[in-house]
């Protein structure tokens, strides 16, 4: 899933009507990051080598963003949980 076109700040991800949904698309992205980029990989080469259309292809596909967002949270509820036991 080679892409040639190198991301930029033009690249447009999302465009958002309410804060909420915008919210939504900035942790689903963050989320898909986390469990697609490569060891030390940098988003901006995480985004050459995925493509910007499939990136936005997965957040643009509800089951699949909704998906993301519930792993983000069980992932920070379990990080919670260890750090609380940790400081006992």
């Amino acid at each position: 899933m080679e892409s040639q076109e190198t991301p930029s700040s033009s690249s447009l991800l999302f465009t958002g009507h309410k804060e909420e949904d915008t919210l939504f698309f900035v942790l689903g992205i963050i989320q898909y990051y986390r469990q697609s980029a490569f060891f030390k990989e940098s988003i901006t080469d995480w985004i050459t080598r995925l493509g910007i259309v499939h990136i936005r292809e997965v957040l643009f596909d509800e089951r699949l963003r909704h998906e993301l967002n519930e792993n983000l949270s069980s992932d920070q509820r379990t990080h919670k949980k260890s750090s609380v036991t940790l400081m006992k």
